[in-house]
Formats: C-alpha cells, structure tokens, sequence
C-alpha cells in the first residue's frame, strides 16, 4: 500500500490542477488515477486532493467516481460545485445545501457563484444575509423593501448581560423593562465628539440632540452627572448612569436588543462583535444598519437620513433583492 508524505501530495495536487486546467483528462486517468488508483488517493483525506478528484469526476460527467468521493467532501465549495452539477435535481440540491452548507461562514464569493451560475432557487435560504454583490443594481426597488428585525435577541442579552454584574443588570433592565423610549443616545459619544474633550460647548451639544430626539433612553457615565449642568439637562430626561469600571457601550447595545431602535452614535462597536461566537457578523451588520451617525460642525449637526429598509438580501413574492456594492440592489427573479 502506497503512503503518502504531505509534500508528495502536494506535488501530486499540483500536478492534477495543472492537468485539470488544461484538460488533460486523459493524462489524469493515466498518471494519477490509475497509477495509485482511487481508492488510495480517496484514503489520503487530504481536502485539496478531494476536492481536485470531485472536480475530474465532474468535469468527465464520471457518476462512479462523483459517488465514491461524495462522502469524503468537506469543503463548502466542492458542495456547491457538487450542486451545480446536479442543478435539474432541485429537491437533492436543497437538500445538499441544507445539510452540509453552514450560512455563518457563507461569503459574498459564494453568493456571486449562485448566482453566476444561476442556482437562482438556494437564494432564499440566504434571506436577511449581509452580503452584496460587486455589479450595479437599482434604487427602483427601494419602495418595496423590508425593515427586518434581528432575531434570537435573548442569546444576544444574555451574552452582553454576563459582562455586567448582576447589581447593575439587574438595575438597567428594570429600566428598560418599564420605560418607552424612541432612541438611544449614546451621550459619551455626543459629548467628545467636538474637539475630543468635554467642555462647556459639549453640553450644548448634548442637549442639541436630546431635542433633536425626544423620548430617547440617554446612556451617560455617571462621571459626568458630576456636572451640574449636564444632570440638570437630563432632570426630565430618561437615562441610565452607567458605573465605573463597566464599558457603556454594553449598556447601549443591550437596550437596542430590547427595543430595536436607532442608536444615536458615530461608534460602530465592532470590538464587542470580535470575540463573539453567536452569528457575530449578523448582530454587527443589524446593529450598524440601525446607526444614526453625525457630524458636528462647531455645534451644528447633521444625522444621517434614517434608512426605511435593511439592507440585506431581501425575499419578496418570488423575487430575491441582493444589495450592490455599488448602489441600490439587484433584483432576481426566482
């Protein structure tokens, strides 16, 4: 029995793309099939090596060989060239998608295979995905989207609520349990956004857009109800103090999962997003999608416009929307 070192599988998996992309089947067949014949090859495991043997038995239309490797795939772009191959089989090619094709770790790079090759009908299983592709779309389609809600917030809460101790939680979410609010004003954020620092034009600036946006949940460092007139500006004003040595920014994403509303903010959080398991990209891109971003020009601001849609990959009736990189979205027949 031949046994492979990884350097000659190496050489070997060269040698068979080479011959793959000049479709030299025949020497395939001749110096690496039938030389260390399938069964060997298929015992090596090596996922390159597999996927090269799944490519061949496709591209020679070999059924005995596309069943006999079948088994030994593992990486998502073999299952999808797998489906492409069986594309008149919609049934088994949904099938093959939902058992073997995880969507957390779904690219643009495959979306744009999808649709290069027209697999049209596996475009709804990515409904509310964040992904675009790189071809200019249209805002004609603009009227009809979706605003879509994040889902599974619990698991998000409790997540973020395990960062806090359980005095403040436990505080805050009677907070928010019990009150109504509009917005979240990320007040730290407002409050340094000119020159960096705090001063007496940050306070302004701060009660700028408490009434640009009233019946909003202020988050603020209780360090800064150290002032006088900024705990006076917030007299009337729903908010929560947060404490020391906790980051407000967990307060601010906590209260959006209870209540998805606009956060008014130019952070983007990514840094809590990082190190988080459950579907991280999801809960970035909605939370992001929902910012309510500024400029403050010597204490005159301009938010950006609200967005009516979520700009995600969109089902509607039998039409796919997919959002351009470029502009607008693209829309799909299905």
């Amino acid at each position: 029995m031949i046994i492979f070192k990884l350097y000659e599988i190496k050489l070997l998996c060269h040698q068979f793309h080479n011959y793959l992309l000049n479709e030299h089947f025949e020497l395939i067949q001749k110096d690496i099939i039938n030389k260390y014949k399938l069964d060997i090859l298929i015992d090596t495991q090596y996922k390159g090596l597999i996927s090269l043997i799944l490519q061949y038995g496709i591209k020679t239309c070999n059924y005995e060989i596309i069943e006999k490797i079948k088994p030994y795939l593992s990486m998502k772009r073999d299952f999808l060239n797998l489906i492409l191959y069986n594309e008149k089989d919609i049934p088994n090619c949904i099938d093959i998608f939902k058992k073997n094709i995880n969507l957390k770790l779904f690219l643009e790079d495959d979306l744009e295979f999808l649709v290069k090759n027209k697999l049209y009908f596996l475009l709804p299983f990515l409904e509310e995905m964040f992904l675009k592709l790189n071809i200019n779309g249209s805002d004609l389609y603009n009227s009809i989207l979706k605003k879509y809600t994040l889902q599974n917030t619990p698991k998000y809460i409790t997540h973020f609520s395990n960062k806090i101790n359980n005095k403040s939680i436990k505080k805050f979410n009677d907070i928010i349990s019990n009150n109504y609010y509009n917005s979240i004003i990320d007040a730290g954020n407002i409050l340094f956004s000119r020159m960096g620092q705090i001063g007496s034009h940050s306070i302004q600036d701060l009660k700028t857009v408490i009434d640009t946006f009233p019946n909003s949940l202020i988050i603020i460092h209780k360090r800064h109800l150290e002032n006088t007139q900024i705990k006076d500006i917030l007299k009337e004003e729903l908010y929560y103090a947060t404490p020391q040595n906790i980051n407000d920014d967990l307060f601010t994403i906590i209260a959006y999962l209870n209540n998805q509303v606009n956060i008014i903010t130019n952070d983007t959080f990514n840094d809590h997003f990082n190190n988080y398991s459950i579907n991280d990209n999801y809960l970035k891109f909605h939370i992001n999608d929902i910012l309510i971003k500024y400029t403050n020009e010597d204490g005159v601001f301009t938010f950006k416009p609200t967005c009516k849609y979520t700009e995600c990959i969109q089902v509607i009736n039998n039409r796919v929307y997919i959002p351009s990189s470029k502009n607008g979205f693209i829309e799909i027949i299905i």
